[in-house]
């Protein structure tokens, strides 16, 4: 194992079993706000050996707060040379590492999200949990529960 995969594993386990902080992924591209259009194209073009979700990314600033995110759509349609401030949509909608997945279903449900991202206390980008990593994790659980029935 890699260090950095190590550090990851290491991260994740030390949240409880069935929350966030456990569900997520560290896996994911945010990009800085002055980045422009053409050199956020580069870092998705690196960044797609390694990261799996690349439908949207999150926009944080120089201490990785959250700020927003922009989907690809948003790319394709801008400018080159436009800031990824100028285009990218607020967020509102997120989950801390200590909800309980059930939540996480929930906040993804409700708000039909591909993913969520999770963020500490002080807004920092901590991970994300995507929509299909919500069902791996919460469709057994109702199946069990209806076969007990």
């Amino acid at each position: 194992m890699q260090p950095d995969e190590a550090h990851t594993v290491t991260t994740l386990l030390h949240h409880e079993e069935d929350t966030a902080g456990a569900l997520m992924t560290t896996e994911l591209v945010a990009l800085a706000g002055s980045l422009t259009v053409a050199e956020a194209f580069d870092h998705l073009r690196e960044a797609a050996r390694e990261v799996e979700f690349l439908y949207q990314s999150y926009v944080v600033d120089d201490q990785r707060r959250l700020l927003g995110y922009v989907t690809m759509r948003r790319l394709f349609l801008a400018q080159p040379t436009d800031r990824i401030a100028e285009i990218m949509a607020p967020w509102s909608i997120l989950v801390h590492p200590e909800d309980k997945t059930s939540d996480v279903a929930g906040v993804i449900e409700r708000y039909n999200l591909a993913a969520v991202p999770v963020v500490d206390a002080g807004g920092v980008l901590l991970g994300m949990i995507t929509v299909d990593d919500v069902l791996t994790e919460t469709l057994p659980l109702a199946w069990k529960r209806k076969l007990r029935l």
